[in-house]
């Protein structure tokens, strides 16, 4: 699976807030790049990660597994070295 930090940014905050038109407005994007952005996360395994309903989406059992995931990977690119906290630091011997 090929994805971009974007689209993970836009599936973590439509898990949190169940609603599409929520995850939009807190992203500050189109409503419609939403749907857009878990359609490609969906499509590459061919697995749901929502329930959508009339009254918002609820996570699969696989998309409650994916935002751990997701979680964790924000966390890491939170936390990793900048090329200018790396040029800083003596080099690995």
């Amino acid at each position: 699976m090929v994805f971009t930090f974007r689209q993970l940014q836009v599936f973590v905050a439509a898990a949190e807030l169940g609603s599409i038109s929520r995850a939009a407005k807190a992203l500050s994007i189109p409503r419609s790049s939403v749907p857009e952005a878990i359609q490609l996360l969906e499509r590459d395994p061919d697995v749901a990660l929502f329930d959508r309903r009339a009254r918002g989406i609820t996570l699969t059992h696989r998309g409650s597994a994916f935002l751990r995931h997701a979680h964790l990977i924000r966390t890491d690119v939170a936390t990793a070295a900048t090329p200018s906290d790396l040029a800083s630091r003596p080099p690995i011997a």
